[in-house]
């Protein structure tokens, strides 16, 4: 079953940046996907980023059909949603097989993905604008519009990828990449092809539409006017009648088989082009590594001077401790000395009088003794 939402359970990888944090563990970088993509003559870390952004909007393309499936009011537009949601889901499993035969990690995240899936998810927003107001036509045009730009980019990131695998050197990277747009293309043909005629023909049909016409128009007969949409049982005028295809516009939307001969016939250029280009990338890689390289080296620099920076604040601060410790001993020590030095100075006050009571005591024997004597 393929993963729509990739996940820390899924194995979830990312670039960290300034503004993103991506938990040690579970971050990659350039050089680490050149190492992971085998792919020659191309930048292996772009490629990588390329697939993920693509599978991203693939992704985004299976929430939007099966949000629009279930809010349309139209039987056809319903079955069509339905059939392209479940070929875009299968188009996920298909991109996820080819990252994964190339080396790569289906559920890693480029910094591209992540704006292509905050620019889809607004897409997908936009077809609310209008939900539960009382113009359900507005709301069916809204759904229409996003799946037919998100088909157009779709079907141009296939056509990229095609031509990616035309640029390649022949090998197991060009065989994955052909053999993937070759299954998913011709998809990509009609669902571009079939939102573009779809678009301009109920573009057409309301613009033709009697009821549409009419500024008081209840909501009951607009619900009805968009059921009967490609089925020619509405209750307008514009709705009854056979409904003309718009002619279609062969530009953006071209068939396998016109784009395999284009492709042959551009071969033999390419292919004496293919060697500078392998050059090119291989140099090209070899340069992000020893710029990947240089700035590792520098962030390692300056993490050491950052780690000796502290330990020798640590050691100030420790000295500056110990020296007030000591200080403060020394000061202590002093009191305590002063202090024994008063109650010295004290007992000996107080022995003072004492010893002069006794002294003047023996003075006075003494003298009586003599007395005696004479």
């Amino acid at each position: 079953m393929p993963t729509l939402t990739p996940t820390k359970d899924t194995g979830g990888t990312a670039k960290a940046s300034d503004v993103v944090y991506v938990e040690p563990e579970r971050t990659v970088t350039d050089a680490d996907l050149a190492k992971m993509i085998d792919i020659d003559g191309a930048n292996a870390a772009f490629v990588a980023d390329l697939l993920s952004a693509c599978l991203a909007h693939e992704r985004c393309g299976t929430h939007l059909y099966r949000s629009v499936a279930g809010r349309t009011n139209n039987a056809i537009l319903k079955a069509k949603y339905e059939e392209f949601g479940d070929e875009t889901l299968r188009h996920v499993g298909i991109l996820e097989e080819l990252v994964a035969s190339l080396g790569g990690n289906p559920s890693y995240v480029s910094p591209l993905a992540r704006a292509v899936e905050a620019a889809d998810t607004k897409a997908l927003e936009s077809t609310y604008l209008a939900a539960g107001g009382l113009d359900p036509m507005a709301m069916e045009m809204a759904m229409l519009d996003a799946v037919f730009k998100a088909e157009t980019i779709d079907h141009a990131n296939w056509q990229t990828l095609g031509q990616l695998a035309d640029a390649l050197p022949k090998g197991a990277a060009r065989k994955a990449l052909e053999r993937a747009v070759s299954m998913v293309e011709p998809d990509e043909d009609d669902h571009l092809t079939w939102a573009q005629d779809t678009r301009a023909r109920l573009t057409m049909l309301q613009a033709s539409s009697s009821v549409m016409a009419k500024a008081g128009a209840k909501a009951e007969q607009l619900m009805a006017e968009v059921k009967g949409w490609l089925t020619g049982t509405g209750t307008g005028k514009g709705a009854t009648a056979p409904a003309k295809k718009a002619p279609t516009r062969k530009g953006p939307a071209k068939s396998a088989s016109k784009q395999s001969a284009a492709k042959k016939g551009a071969t033999a250029a390419k292919t004496a082009a293919k060697p500078a280009t392998a050059k090119k990338a291989a140099t090209k890689r070899a340069s992000t590594a020893k710029a990947t390289g240089a700035q590792k080296t520098a962030s390692k620099k300056a993490a050491a001077k950052k780690t000796a920076a502290k330990k020798t604040a640590a050691k100030k601060t420790a000295a500056k401790k110990t020296a007030a410790k000591k200080t403060a001993a020394k000061k202590t020590a002093a009191k305590k000395t002063a202090a024994k030095k008063t109650a010295a100075k004290k007992t000996a006050a107080k022995k003072a009088p004492a010893k002069k009571s006794a002294a003047k005591k023996a003075a006075a024997k003494r003298s009586t003794g003599r007395t005696a004597k004479r």
